[in-house]
């Protein structure tokens, strides 16, 4: 039974029942992949890369515990992978990204905007300060859309129920911006503020469940692009265009290019890299497309399978770190562990 199905009824995920179905579901899956990858010799596998942090304990130990019986059934080394390095890198698979470049990584679990300056080297920038990203999506969108949806397509389920207001239909409704007050210039993010603001609206019953999601989904928008403009304008050769922006100013420029970090030559970043399940949001698409397009500079998605949490990401950073000597046998499991510690 697919993930989906199993936490349909509780409108979110059942830790008990996500554990269960992982140790039944992952040999399985393991064996099914040794058997199709028919171009693959058992013989020929080098390695076994599995993620060891950060998330939840019961999932990384069911995922590890298959990973190393594994490996020691082929006999060959295990490699620890960041699953947060993991999302950072995995694009390089689909395009050629030389470093140094931004990395924005939107998740149901994480949200942060780190300068990637190699493999192994990563500089955290900012973070979210409360919520994911996703999980706002997540909570406003159950709030708002009817119980026929999946608890996994609520983010994607509240983009289709704001495209429905139209153009003007939010005027009415104009939901904070976070962090915009106190003329507060950083790189972290925060979300709890503004999906309570937007709970509060839908319980009011002054507006139309349609007009939330677009004033909610405005937002958010706005508040992504206000920490991204801020990161290309310190580290893009050409970010100065940015600076007269709606939210930008002559001093905010002065204010920011007095930061530009001595690692990133004259030519300044190669790419704006955005991976996680948020990075699917055509209207957020839209607005970083904007930006960098101002910028000079690529944003780069990788396909809507590599964006989510995936096996692929992971086989293909302990690849890269492989080819760095880089690659290490894990050690623990961790809840949490910070990029830039990866």
């Amino acid at each position: 039974m697919a993930q989906n199905d199993i936490h349909k009824p509780f409108r979110g995920i059942v830790p008990a029942l996500a554990r269960k179905a992982h140790s039944k579901n992952l040999p399985l899956v393991v064996e099914q992949a040794l058997q199709q990858a028919t171009q693959v010799s058992q013989a020929s596998i080098t390695h076994v890369a599995v993620a060891c942090g950060p998330g939840m304990l019961y999932s990384l130990n069911q995922g590890f515990l298959v990973a190393e019986r594994t490996a020691q059934a082929l006999n060959v080394p295990l490699i620890a992978v960041n699953h947060l390095e993991a999302h950072t890198l995995v694009a390089r698979m689909e395009h050629k990204i030389p470093f140094p470049f931004l990395s924005l990584v939107i998740s149901g679990g994480h949200t942060f905007l780190a300068l990637s300056h190699d493999v192994g080297r990563h500089e955290l920038l900012g973070s979210t300060m409360d919520d994911a990203i996703g999980e706002a999506f997540d909570k406003v969108g159950r709030a708002l859309v009817s119980d026929d949806h999946a608890y996994s397509h609520f983010g994607s389920a509240l983009e289709a129920l704001a495209a429905t207001a139209g153009q003007s239909d939010n005027v009415g409704l104009r939901l904070p911006v976070p962090l915009r007050k106190g003329g507060r210039l950083g790189y972290d993010f925060s979300f709890s503020g503004l999906k309570t603001a937007a709970l509060l609206a839908a319980e009011s019953k002054q507006y139309s469940s349609a007009i939330v999601a677009s004033a909610f989904q405005a937002s958010i928008v706005e508040h992504v692009g206000d920490v991204v403009r801020r990161g290309l304008m310190q580290f893009a050769a050409n970010g100065n265009q940015l600076s007269l922006e709606r939210n930008g100013s002559p001093r905010e420029w002065d204010n920011i290019k007095t930061k530009r970090s001595m690692d990133c030559d004259s030519h300044g970043i190669s790419a704006l890299v955005v991976s996680g399940g948020a990075a699917s949001n055509l209207f957020l698409r839209r607005e970083l497309k904007s930006l960098t397009d101002k910028a000079k500079v690529a944003l780069v998605v990788p396909s809507r399978r590599l964006c989510v949490d995936n096996g692929v990401m992971i086989g293909w950073t302990a690849g890269e770190r492989l080819a760095k000597g880089l690659a290490k046998h894990p050690t623990c499991l961790r809840a949490k562990w910070p990029l830039d510690e990866a």
